[in-house]
């Protein structure tokens, strides 16, 4: 399902998109639980959608639990990347608010674990 949403953000059709996301996190959620790869997965993508939509905040905060639920899941080296990865993106989207500091941070913090 979430693949269907990603087709909908690259047509540009991203209200379809977040719909199809939503759904999709919600479904994954009650069948894999709330601490799975999967689901942070769909966090990430619905962060998509939001930042797309210049939902900023609500996208740091998709992205922000993301990371907690890839922390929960991933406890070995191998996915730090995933890690960086997902703190970078939250360091942009504060930079993209002028929270200059938090983007500072965040950026700081995504660069260790690359």
């Amino acid at each position: 399902l979430s693949a269907i949403g990603n087709i909908y953000i690259a047509k540009g059709q991203l209200d379809e998109a977040m719909t199809i996301q939503r759904r999709s996190l919600d479904i994954k959620k009650q069948v894999l639980g709330t601490l799975h790869p999967s689901v942070a997965v769909s966090l990430m993508d619905l962060g998509s959608v939001c930042h797309k939509r210049g939902y900023i905040d609500e996208a740091i905060s998709l992205y922000k639990e993301a990371l907690r639920v890839q922390k929960g899941v991933y406890k070995d080296q191998e996915h730090y990347m995933d890690f960086g990865v997902t703190m970078h993106t939250i360091g942009v989207l504060h930079q993209l608010k002028g929270e200059i500091v938090k983007a500072k941070e965040a950026l700081t913090n995504a660069s260790s674990f690359y």
